[in-house]
């Protein structure tokens, strides 16, 4: 087990890597759904079916994108 660094809180996971996402194609999705819900932007754009973790990130860059046009306005 790594030590954890002070500026790293206990609970948070490291990243996914390629060969975790590819063994776990539904964990990426479940984290992107909550992260969306969680910030109550499109939601009915999460409800849509998410086929791979490559379609679940660019739906969680769109988000991202719209989130960051409308906080601009």
């Amino acid at each position: 087990m790594e030590p954890i660094n002070s500026n790293q809180l206990s609970n948070q996971y490291p990243p996914l890597d390629l060969a975790e996402i590819k063994s776990q194609p539904l964990k990426l999705i479940k984290i992107t759904s909550l992260m969306a819900v969680q910030s109550s932007f499109l939601g009915l754009h999460i409800l849509l079916p998410m086929f791979s973790p490559i379609h679940a990130m660019w739906r969680f860059l769109a988000v991202l994108k719209a989130k960051r046009l409308s906080s601009s306005l």
